[in-house]
């Protein structure tokens, strides 16, 4: 079957995005079920892939996805991390650094090392550490890419989800 063009459609692709997709509110339920508490108090973070959830309060804010559980919170939380590392402070700095007057159209690294954009970062990533985060294990790659994004509309996450990448 084709739509429009020559590129043929693989019906095995589309089963695919059915199971993944059927699997979404379930794993909503789980991710909203889970333990959240700051990332410094979570007794074991596993080091499997998964999706984790920042948050206020009630005010979910940050959806994301790794590969290692662990390594991602930490740098998420350490107060040393760079801006590829401690992206969603990036996002949290910039918003702060926007409403400051600070010149937001530097490259990420530009940015960084800015006087005045840096004590943005610097609050932002205190505090994402003192945020609760919850997570969940997921193995499957296409089931978490899915996941992350159907969990970011749903929660209305997308102040700091956009998923602009470049």
């Amino acid at each position: 079957m084709t739509l429009g063009c020559t590129l043929p459609i693989h019906d095995a692709g589309r089963e695919i995005f059915r199971e993944v997709t059927s699997e979404m509110d379930a794993l909503l339920n789980s991710l909203r079920s889970a333990p959240a508490m700051p990332t410094a108090d979570h007794s074991e973070i596993p080091t499997t892939p998964g999706v984790y959830l920042f948050s206020k309060g009630d005010e979910a804010l940050y959806v994301g996805q790794t590969r290692n559980l662990r390594t991602r919170l930490n740098n998420h939380t350490n107060p040393l991390s760079r801006e590829n590392k401690a992206s969603f402070a990036f996002l949290v700095a910039k918003t702060e650094a926007r409403k400051a007057g600070v010149d937001l159209s530097r490259t990420r690294k530009v940015l960084e090392g800015d006087e005045d954009f840096a004590r943005h970062f610097g609050e932002a990533k205190l505090g994402v550490a003192e945020m609760d985060v919850r997570f969940i294990q997921m193995e499957g790659a296409i089931s978490r890419s899915i996941f992350e994004i159907y969990a970011s509309l749903t929660l209305d996450t997308l102040l700091y989800n956009s998923f602009e990448t470049h």
